[in-house]
């Protein structure tokens, strides 16, 4: 039966239904168990993170890629002196 809970659950994931909405469907009293039954694919997770970034703030120059020699990441963001 639980196979066929996360089969379910994904394949509504894949169609864009949201987890509140699984939750009810699936009839769970708390989300942390609904997300139990979730997958999240790798190709999903790219999807998500390809919004994070408007094609103008992919074009932007990316500055810490660029730090002086011998100065580390965490000393650019002011995290190490």
């Amino acid at each position: 039966m639980n196979f066929l809970r996360h089969a379910r659950a994904n394949h509504w994931l894949e169609q864009g239904l949201n987890i509140v909405a699984m939750q009810r469907l699936i009839g769970h009293a708390d989300i942390r168990t609904t997300m139990w039954y979730i997958f999240v694919s790798v190709e999903q997770k790219n999807k998500a993170l390809a919004t994070l970034e408007s094609t103008s703030t992919l074009k932007l120059k990316k500055k810490w890629k660029e730090l002086p020699k011998g100065q580390s990441l965490l000393e650019y963001v002011g995290l190490k002196k």
